[in-house]
């Protein structure tokens, strides 16, 4: 099975070095476009999950948390942010290809591209390219304290627990940014990473990108090697929005 993902992009000197490389880049959490991004209070999840706790659970929960032979489980979530984070890269990607927004903020006022990636599962899951997990962003901390209510408990060694945590931990995001539906390729280390020309399957131009540039384009991916297919996104004015068709010379 193939993951399908859309990657908005600026027509920029970085675009083109990396379409030519074949390069994807893993980002460190620290550069992402939100300062809370892989940020996220644990501590503070931990609290509400063990105010939401009843009985037993709620002991047990208060009991391994302060745990000696854990080795200071409170301590380790509290710097969990600047030791475990840092040290992953981010390849940040959408669902949505039809949100004015995302095209007005990720490829410059419409006048970018938005890419089209098929990876397929071998690629995904490979030791060898380091890659970690490929979810969805939760727009909500629900997802974390969910964990301390219930998969916490489930969970018996220290280092598979901190990984479960790392993992919801890099998934979380502001409601306020919920209009991006991204999806996240978590990678153990950040930097470019060279994939097959064969995962961009599409470009779609934006509203803005005229006609000389879209032949420019064309021609660029067709001198770098790649076979893809071609799309306009077309306004809607009925719906304040953005419509996909393929394109048309």
């Amino acid at each position: 099975m193939d993951y399908q993902a859309f990657k908005y992009r600026s027509l920029n000197e970085n675009f083109y070095r990396t379409i030519k490389a074949s390069e994807i880049w893993f980002a460190p959490p620290r550069t992402l476009n939100d300062p809370f991004d892989c940020n996220v209070a644990v501590m503070k999840a931990v609290r509400i999950a063990m105010e939401r706790c009843n009985g037993a659970k709620k002991v047990d929960l208060l009991r391994l948390l302060n745990a000696g032979t854990l080795h200071g489980v409170r301590d380790i979530f509290e710097h969990m942010n600047s030791n475990g984070v840092t040290k992953l890269g981010i390849f940040s990607l959408s669902h949505e290809t039809e949100n004015p927004l995302l095209w007005a903020h990720y490829s410059d006022n419409h006048e970018g591209v938005c890419l089209i990636y098929q990876f397929n599962k071998s690629f995904v899951w490979s030791q060898e390219n380091k890659v970690l997990a490929f979810p969805y962003v939760n727009y909500s901390m629900e997802p974390l304290i969910d964990f301390f209510m219930h998969g916490f408990f489930e969970t018996t060694k220290i280092r598979d627990l901190l990984f479960e945590v790392l993992k919801i931990v890099i998934t979380l995001k502001s409601p306020e940014w919920s209009y991006e539906r991204e999806v996240r390729m978590v990678r153990n280390g950040s930097g470019a990473v060279t994939i097959p020309k064969s995962f961009l399957s599409g470009v779609i131009f934006g509203v803005r990108v005229g006609q000389k540039k879209k032949e420019e384009l064309i021609d660029y991916f067709g001198d770098n090697g790649y076979k893809t297919q071609f799309f306009d996104a077309i306004e809607n004015p009925s719906e304040f929005g953005i419509a996909v068709s393929e394109y048309d010379a």
